[in-house]
């Protein structure tokens, strides 16, 4: 309506007024109700379910685009094909899982992924000395069971983890380096975090084929406190000239100064155990999570190029501004 009381013609929605203008008093007060209940009608879309982002998917029909493949063989970005519906657990912080063979580069990324979401990397070696040193009770049953040479149960690793992330700067979120590594113990972690409330909240994958391994393994080496890695032919420290040969004094972490170490295993006969090892019982942990919430990136290209894919996987979980 104008100011001077005449009213100016509109098209309305189709169905519920004509074009032509209101005749009347009757009319106009008619009109003007209709106009504001159409306006004031929300629209609802469907609600896609999470991480759908990942992969191709059809908001009308809510049907998902098959893409991605188990095994070996890198399929980079991309949830696993594998069908699976979460829980109804609402998770309320977020719970991140990092996978990947011997040498796919999970150190490298981990920093990025820790600096980018707040949350604390937590592996299950340093979780267990950190227990055992504080003389917990899951620590000294750990410590009872090293002590006697015995593979400390899964039901104390459980235990170490729940006591952990009950701390405060695990409020917001935390990533599980490594772990869980079989079936049971990924039904273990699930029945733990369901009892405190939350879920596991995406599974990343670091994939890289098993060729590539060997070389990146035999030439790596660490800053054991931060679990910096480095390598003698594309990821050198600065104390390294790249001809003579490497070791403690010549290889020093970029950071600290302090000499670098090599694991014991990191050799080629080693390796080939350790890769039978992860894809007979790691891989299949992506299967058990399922499409949802598993992710593999392609770990066979350059760290800041992998970095790429692993913040499109992550995005949701990064503080503002941390891309």
């Amino acid at each position: 309506k104008h100011a001077d009381g005449t009213y100016e013609r509109m098209k309305y929605d189709r169905g519920l007024l004509s074009a032509r203008e209101p005749r009347d008093s009757k009319h106009r007060q008619m009109g003007e109700l209709q106009v504001r209940q159409v306006m004031h009608t929300p629209t609802v879309l469907p609600k896609l379910p999470r991480s759908r982002h990942l992969v191709g998917y059809d908001p009308v029909e809510q049907t998902e685009v098959p893409s991605g493949a188990s095994g070996n063989a890198a399929s980079p970005g991309k949830i696993l094909s594998t069908p699976s519906k979460p829980s109804g657990v609402k998770a309320k912080r977020a719970v991140l899982v990092l996978f990947g063979p011997p040498g796919a580069g999970k150190g490298t990324q981990s920093e990025a992924i820790v600096r980018k979401t707040g949350f604390p990397q937590l592996s299950t070696g340093d979780m267990l000395r950190e227990a055992v040193a504080a003389g917990t009770e899951v620590g000294l049953k750990a410590k009872e069971a090293m002590d006697s040479g015995a593979l400390v149960t899964d039901d104390v690793v459980i235990g170490i983890i729940k006591d952990r992330i009950a701390q405060p700067d695990c409020d917001g979120g935390f990533i599980l380096d490594g772990f869980p590594r079989t079936i049971p113990q990924a039904k273990a972690l699930d029945t733990m975090l369901q009892g405190i409330g939350t879920k596991v909240s995406r599974v990343l994958e670091i994939n890289v084929p098993d060729s590539v391994l060997e070389d990146r393994i035999c030439g790596r080496w660490i800053h054991k406190e931060s679990g910096r890695s480095y390598h003698v032919s594309y990821a050198r420290p600065r104390s390294y000239d790249g001809q003579s040969v490497p070791n403690e004094e010549t290889m020093r972490d970029d950071i600290t100064g302090e000499p670098l170490t090599r694991r014991g295993d990191d050799n080629a006969e080693s390796l080939k155990k350790r890769l039978a090892s992860y894809h007979a019982e790691t891989e299949r942990i992506l299967d058990y999570y399922g499409s949802w919430i598993c992710v593999r990136v392609n770990g066979n290209q350059s760290p800041q190029s992998v970095e790429l894919e692993v913040d499109s996987a992550l995005a949701e979980f990064y503080k503002p501004g941390a891309r």
